[in-house]
């Protein structure tokens, strides 16, 4: 949003949250984002604030379905929630070899190697 003008923005997060900063342009009042919606946006008030809330990128940006899935599924791997495997399940990869520590996928193996 430079020089504090509006911009339209898509919400990316999971639960509903209320921004005290932001004005929602289409309503008129503060900016309380649901998952999934797009937003005209601008500061409501004088003091400095980051180009966009978080959690929204331009509307024109949007991630893709592989691309949320990745982001998901990486913090699911960190917090323990899913495997690596489950992971790549799930973006259609194929799973690692069990005793493949570099991480190249089973079916990029050479035949040749046992």
């Amino acid at each position: 949003m430079p020089d504090g003008r509006p911009v339209r923005a898509a919400y990316t997060g999971h639960e509903t949250l209320t921004y005290g900063d932001y004005l929602d342009l289409d309503t008129g009042r503060t900016l309380t984002a649901e998952p999934g919606a797009t937003y005209d946006v601008a500061p409501s008030g004088g003091r400095p604030v980051p180009a966009l809330p978080p959690g929204f990128t331009p509307a024109g940006k949007q991630e893709s379905a592989d691309e949320k899935l990745t982001r998901l599924g990486v913090k699911q791997i960190r917090n323990g929630i899913s495997s690596i495997d489950e992971v790549r399940e799930r973006l259609d990869m194929p799973p690692l070899k069990p005793d493949d520590e570099g991480g190249t996928p089973a079916d990029e193996q050479d035949p040749e190697e046992g």
